[in-house]
């Protein structure tokens, strides 16, 4: 079956972009093949087009709104006008507020659809952000993301989209347990390495502790673990790497210029001892490029060449350290370096959906405005964000996380990112941790 899709604006390479997204997305029928301008044999035609126009059978309107497909590349105010269609209610990206409204009538759509996939998958708003917007890390601010400030972060809002344009034309989306993928940015070896670490360990844990009563458990720890009463608290690998059959990915560092990188020594007997551990539990060995490489390939090209020379191995996929992301630069340093899969685009203080899905896809660089070699595997639960959107509650956490993915076993594709030191006792509830992370893993087997 071919659907058409006719459109003869400007930016017919975003167009494609989107219409390929579509084209591989887990919902899509493997006998429907999208086409655009090309109306041999459609047997489904969608007229993308900012004139209403009359329609002949099979024939579909899908108004362009013109605003991010437009001559002029720039970023808008947007909202989020809501739509229903089956029980399920849509949310769009457009300029002006409007009442709730129905998705689709007569064969003809409320919304442009393919506008507003778009702006989600290539994070158009963090491009354009301004200045006055960013934060420490020049990334934009998460309270005035799109999602958030609309509360629809927890919504994987451009899988529903998807799923309700194929229903809508009269097919039907496969359907599919949801599949896991879990992930570890190892920014740490060792709480206690040496002297000096450890006490600006017990220091930190002092300070973040707000209190000088946690400096006798703290330092306890700290002797215990010294006299091997104790393994370190950051030697976690044993539980950490499991044994289930899902996709596993484990990034390591390889070097670091700035006091945000915790540089480890990737030639020591202790970390060949570790990614050794990882791969014979079927890991795949991934970069965690340091804090400042976020805009340089040189930097990226370097450590990966260093992990690779380690681990006797191709290193194709990278997570970026502190999720450090610029949108103009971030896609083409991986790139030139190498790394053709990322998985940076979750959030730091909440669990949700930052690109609006839950599946892999290939990333659009807006700076050359044009599909780019790189592909996201966007995160979706982090272990620190989700205790920071409950500011630390491990109770408050666990029913979020459960409510969270208990939503989400049909349909999806969960990506979770647990570091080796989210474990540690002078932090968190150590069992309490545990029993999160392994009870998200039974979910899915």
């Amino acid at each position: 079956m071919k659907v058409n899709v006719t459109y003869t604006g400007p930016n017919p390479q975003r167009v494609h972009y989107v219409l390929g997204f579509i084209q591989g997305h887990p919902y899509m029928p493997r006998h429907v093949r999208l086409a655009m301008n090309d109306w041999t044999d459609a047997d489904i035609r969608i007229d993308y087009t900012p004139r209403d126009i009359p329609l002949e059978p099979n024939e579909y309107f899908l108004p362009a709104q013109e605003m991010f497909f437009a001559r002029e590349k720039r970023s808008q105010q947007c909202v989020a006008n809501q739509y229903t269609f089956a029980n399920r209610k849509l949310y769009s990206v457009e300029q002006l507020e409007g009442p709730s409204s129905a998705f689709i009538i007569e064969r003809k759509f409320g919304f442009d659809i393919l506008e507003t996939i778009f702006f989600h998958l290539t994070r158009l708003e963090e491009y354009y952000c301004d200045a006055s917007l960013k934060d420490q890390w020049d990334m934009m601010e998460e309270k005035h993301h799109f999602l958030i400030r609309n509360k629809l972060y927890q919504q994987p809002i451009v899988d529903n989209l998807v799923e309700a344009l194929l229903l809508a034309i009269g097919l039907e989306p496969v359907t599919f347990k949801s599949k896991l993928t879990i992930t570890h940015d190892i920014d740490v070896l060792r709480k206690f390495p040496n002297v000096k670490k450890s006490l600006r360990a017990i220091a930190g844990d002092v300070k973040r502790n707000k209190s000088l009563r946690s400096f006798s458990k703290i330092y306890n720890l700290y002797k215990e673990t010294k006299s091997g009463k104790v393994k370190d608290p950051y030697d976690t690998f044993e539980r950490l790497f499991v044994k289930d059959e899902h996709r596993k990915i484990v990034y390591f560092m390889a070097g670091g210029t700035s006091a945000n990188d915790e540089k480890y020594d990737i030639k020591s007997k202790e970390f060949k001892s570790i990614y050794e551990l990882a791969i014979s539990r079927g890991y795949q060995i991934g970069l965690h490029p340091s804090y400042n490489s976020y805009d340089d390939y040189v930097m990226i090209t370097d450590e990966r060449n260093k992990l690779q020379n380690i681990i006797g191995g191709k290193v194709r996929t990278s997570r970026q350290h502190f999720l450090r992301f610029a949108f103009d630069e971030t896609i083409t340093a991986l790139s030139d370096s190498g790394i053709y899969e990322d998985s940076t685009l979750g959030y730091q203080h909440r669990i949700g959906y930052r690109c609006g899905t839950a599946f892999t896809y290939l990333l659009y660089d807006l700076r050359r405005d044009r599909n780019s070699r790189v592909s996201e595997t966007p995160m979706i639960v982090m272990d620190g964000a989700l205790l920071d959107e409950c500011d630390g509650d491990m109770a408050r956490a666990s029913i979020l996380l459960f409510q969270f993915v208990d939503k989400y076993l049909q349909n999806s594709h969960m990506t979770i990112n647990f570091h080796n030191t989210i474990f540690d006792p002078t932090r968190y509830d150590t069992e309490s941790m545990w029993r999160m992370y392994d009870s998200i893993i039974e979910k899915y087997n």
